[in-house]
């Protein structure tokens, strides 16, 4: 079996530019419940969802 070398790669995001970040892909469906499908995702997504205001409906 061969092995690749994998790159990773370390991005720096200003603290105040986080907000804004997680609601656009909160908004194209990327958060913790679709990243991590599992109870505790759900609730990590619940929980940012009540705490920013973005609940639905």
């Amino acid at each position: 079996m061969q092995t690749k070398d994998i790159s990773l790669a370390r991005f720096g995001i200003p603290k105040e530019l986080k907000e804004l970040l997680l609601r656009g892909l909160h908004n194209l469906g990327i958060d913790d419940a679709h990243a991590m499908p599992d109870l505790d995702g759900l609730a990590r997504m619940l929980k940012w969802q009540y705490e920013t205001g973005t609940l639905p409906g």
